[in-house]
């Protein structure tokens, strides 16, 4: 599939079958966050995965109609072929590392920030725009330069503090950090909570740390 050549998909195959996929923009971050909160059931969360995606429900396996979900989420990209572009995307300058597969954008969290950076950027009204492609969005929102304050704030939250760094960077990137962290879920707090008990009553690490 190449944007600039193709035509973005709106079906997908399941079972040799095609059905129609809502492939709006908004349908998929509707997924993303979904899958991102903690108190939804996973068996709920399946069910509204199909509810989301689906004018018309797949009568098809499960673990197929997840498949084509999941390629389609990824911009017709498998989960293994995406882990090896995360990998790809990880990169070193000097002793700075900075890794775009971890979290440092929330739709939730950050949906002021986005709608701003695609209307300075794009000229694009992302609440009243009727259709926009999930592919052509996300080749957009991984686009964003960095004189959007949305990019900046990424850039924060994925800067490693250094040891090289002088005494007023690394102030200044903590101070950046706190105020645009993203919120933490039920299952990370707990995570957090237990390491810190860990290390603040000599307990054993290893299974938390795997």
């Amino acid at each position: 599939m190449n944007l600039l050549v193709d035509t973005p998909p709106k079906t997908v195959l399941i079972g040799g079958a095609e059905y129609e996929i809502r492939s709006d923009f908004r349908a998929s971050i509707l997924y993303e966050l979904l899958w991102q909160d903690d108190d939804v059931p996973h068996d709920v969360k399946i069910r509204q995965s199909l509810d989301i995606y689906f004018p018309v429900v797949p009568e098809a396996d499960i673990y197929e109609i997840f498949d084509a979900i999941s390629w389609f989420y990824l911009c017709g990209r498998t989960e293994k072929e995406r882990k090896l572009q995360d990998a790809l995307d990880r990169y070193e300058d000097d002793d700075e590392v900075v890794s775009t597969s971890s979290r440092v954008y929330s739709f939730d969290f950050d949906d002021e920030y986005i709608f701003a950076a695609f209307q300075q950027q794009y000229s694009i009204n992302l609440s009243e725009v009727e259709y926009l492609h999930w592919w052509q969005f996300r080749a957009m929102f991984k686009a964003l330069n960095d004189s959007c304050q949305f990019v900046k704030i990424m850039g924060y939250r994925a800067t490693k503090i250094s040891s090289d760094m002088s005494k007023t960077e690394k102030e200044f990137l903590r101070k950046m950090k706190s105020i645009h962290a993203l919120p933490v879920s039920a299952a990370e707090q707990r995570e957090n909570d237990a390491l810190a008990d860990a290390l603040m009553n000599g307990k054993d690490l290893s299974g938390l740390l795997e």
